[in-house]
């Protein structure tokens, strides 16, 4: 089942309050930005997948979620295989829910259980108990994961783009401002005032992600090292080790 079921599901209005679904794909996806009316928690159990909301990248990896508040405008992304559930919640059992994204570790028992009652895979309602504890676990589990803030005006997303496109791509400020017809001054002050961080520490910033994604999906640090242009692979380890307590 496509991760565009869960879609879906989340656009429902009407039906239980809490209905669950199979998401699945082996192939690359990308899924354009939309609004669910339903609030939803995505589970991965395999791969990962980026999430972009509120101007803002997440990366969700094995055994980690990230809660969407209903209404939240969001857009999908993998270029790797995954799998897992996403949990799709009425409106109105959203309110008491944090009213911002976050990813989270979601305990495995509680994703055993849910996983149990997935039969056909297609917007199923889950026992009471199970909602309770699914809640529960949105408002109060342990928060992980790296957030890339991204930038609003059109010439510093088209530099954020390129960086993302080619994140191994070392050049610096002045060539990346060059190369949008900036001066390089004001690149640096607007991206600073857009992202609250300097250029070069989003581009770590970015390149964690890249690398946790990469590392995720059968990759050695070396490797990821390598690809991202980190002459030596303990500096990348190093900054892994700080933001996820890995490698």
């Amino acid at each position: 089942m496509a991760i565009t079921q869960s879609r879906r599901i989340a656009s429902l209005e009407d039906g239980p309050g809490v209905l669950l679904a199979k998401v699945e794909s082996e192939q690359r996806r990308n899924m354009a930005t939309y609004p669910s009316v339903r609030g939803q928690l995505l589970m991965v159990t395999e791969g990962s997948v980026r999430v972009q909301v509120a101007k803002c990248l997440w990366l969700v990896s094995r055994s980690q979620a990230i809660w969407l508040p209903s209404g939240m405008e969001h857009s999908w992304r993998s270029d790797y295989s995954y799998s897992g559930w996403a949990g799709c919640i009425s409106k109105t059992l959203c309110d008491d829910l944090p009213a911002r994204s976050h990813v989270m570790q979601i305990d495995e028992g509680l994703s055993d259980s849910l996983v149990g009652h997935l039969v056909n895979g297609i917007g199923e309602e889950i026992p009471k108990r199970l909602q309770g504890w699914l809640r529960s676990e949105i408002s109060h589990s342990r928060r992980v994961g790296i957030c890339v803030p991204l930038p609003k005006s059109p010439r510093l997303m088209k530099i954020a783009r390129g960086v993302m496109r080619y994140p191994g791509r070392r050049w610096s400020l002045h060539d990346w401002a060059s190369w949008t017809g900036v001066p390089r001054q004001h690149v640096a002050n607007r991206f600073f005032e857009e992202t609250n961080l300097s250029f070069l520490a989003w581009r770590d910033r970015l390149a964690r992600l890249v690398a946790m994604e990469y590392i995720t999906n059968g990759m050695n640090v070396q490797e990821a090292c390598s690809l991202l242009g980190y002459r030596n692979p303990s500096d990348l380890a190093i900054l892994l080790r700080k933001d996820l307590g890995c490698c």
